[in-house]
């Protein structure tokens, strides 16, 4: 929207529709894999699909594809938590954040950090550029492969007994240093002129 104006958020909001759910059941799926340590299908089947992103995002297709209208009494409300969604997860993720334990999996935020700012976007943008992705399109892409780590991950993480403290720390230094790196991609993609 920053980029390129209001008009132009039909493709973005298509892709969040797509891939918003598929990272949710990914994520679901992982964390459930390992929450029991061994991978045991019909049990990790049965956690995603009462996992409550996973029922909510289920429930708003049901919707969507049936034409249900939700009335505006209920759809505002529901806007305005959604709008309030990640600063109050962020907030909370603040107040429970402890500084120094990054020590304790140095190697695994390291790694973490590399590889969603910039392992990652090199290797997606780089491809999408190969295969002649533009404009609006590959800063979509650039918006789903290099920002920072999903606040969502943390209280997920926390919700299903995987370890929060690396999830929050991977949350908290993608989120400051993405500042500097979605700068340099967008730096870097307009200095090459392709959008």
């Amino acid at each position: 929207s920053n980029i390129f104006g209001d008009d132009q958020l039909a493709i973005p909001t298509m892709m969040i529709a797509i891939i918003v759910p598929i990272y949710n059941i990914v994520s679901v799926f992982i964390l459930e894999t390992f929450r029991g340590g061994h991978f045991y299908l019909p049990g990790i089947l049965l956690g995603v699909l009462k996992n409550p992103m996973i029922l909510g995002a289920i429930c708003g297709t049901i919707f969507l594809v049936l034409g249900i209208p939700l009335p505006k009494v209920i759809l505002k409300p529901v806007s305005q938590l959604a709008a309030a969604t990640t600063p109050m997860a962020l907030i909370i993720l603040g107040a429970s954040f402890k500084a120094g334990s990054y020590h304790e999996h140095l190697p695994q935020l390291v790694g973490c950090v590399l590889g969603r700012l910039i392992i990652v976007p090199t290797i997606m943008l780089s491809l999408a550029i190969f295969v002649g992705f533009r404009g609006v399109e590959l800063v979509t892409l650039m918006a789903i492969f290099a920002t920072p780590c999903a606040v969502a991950g943390y209280a997920m993480a926390q919700q299903m007994g995987s370890d929060a403290d690396l999830a929050g720390n991977c949350v908290v230094y993608t989120t400051v240093l993405s500042c500097f790196t979605i700068f340099g991609w967008v730096f870097v993609l307009k200095t090459l002129g392709l959008f």
